[in-house]
């Protein structure tokens, strides 16, 4: 009798989408932290960096576009590029006192390769926080 109860009152899963505050504190957050106002309706959710990545891969290139990517990068980030046919444009991050850090000269030449280059941020745990990412992928 319960399991048809809740059947019948049709929510079964998570609600329509993120609450309006949720979107205001990540839009605000990304303000604060990068002077980036976005708008909150331009957040996506998703169900995880590697549908996201996969899905703005599809979206925003075609086959035998490039895509940068910033070596070292979880496999997903090289990986899923090619196997979506796309080709990789790599940009290695620079190690320096045991921390890598970001080589502008190495971006120029990767958005030569393509016609409509995107950008692939290199940790996964910092993609839906980046500025003007779409769910990990930036357009050139």
């Amino acid at each position: 009798e319960a399991l048809h109860e809740q059947v019948s009152f049709g929510v079964l899963g998570y609600p329509a989408g993120p609450a309006r505050s949720y979107l205001e504190a990540v839009t605000g957050w990304q303000a604060k932290r990068f002077g980036w106002q976005g708008d909150p309706a331009w957040i996506v959710p998703t169900s995880g960096v590697i549908a996201a990545l996969k899905t703005a891969i599809q979206a925003f290139t075609a086959p035998g576009d490039s895509v940068l990517i910033q070596p070292p990068v979880y496999v997903h980030f090289h990986e899923d590029v090619t196997l979506n046919g796309r080709r990789i444009a790599p940009a290695p991050l620079v190690l320096e006192d045991g921390r890598y850090r970001f080589d502008a000269a190495s971006i120029a030449p990767c958005g030569q390769q393509s016609r409509k280059p995107i950008r692939q941020h290199g940790n996964e745990h910092a993609v839906a926080q980046h500025p003007v990412m779409i769910n990990g992928c930036r357009r050139m």
